[in-house]
């Protein structure tokens, strides 16, 4: 998805860019005559349009994406679940003598530091 990734994101910088430059055209609004002002205008609010068509062309990109973000927050929750189950279970078997302080610190920082999925933003 990596080209993908990077259309939509230019998509995307290209919008808020032009956003932002309409805003500083309206801004200037005063310090021009009202011909430049409408022409700037227009030929940002056409590019604006052009961004809004390729981003809307590109939908099923951001349904893929989404999809994608589902699935790592999904793998996410199972780790964090699992990781809870596991100090659980060492603070038991601490608690009843079965782990010393030494096993028991061990067993947590090791939980603090499992690898987190692959996530490509």
């Amino acid at each position: 998805m990596g080209d993908e990734d990077n259309t939509l994101k230019q998509l995307e910088a290209q919008r808020s860019d032009i956003i932002n430059k309409l805003a500083k055209i309206e801004e200037k609004k005063a310090a021009v005559s009202p011909e430049v002002y409408e022409k700037v205008k227009k030929e940002y609010e056409d590019k604006l349009v052009e961004v809004e068509k390729k981003l809307a062309e590109n939908v099923e990109l951001v349904k893929k994406e989404l999809d994608n973000l589902k699935q790592i927050e999904e793998e996410v929750a199972k780790r964090q679940k699992e990781i809870k189950f596991k100090l659980e279970e060492a603070e038991l078997r601490y608690s009843i003598g079965e782990y010393d302080e030494n096993t028991f610190k061990e067993i947590r920082l090791q939980r603090r530091v499992l690898p987190v999925p692959n996530v490509v933003i």
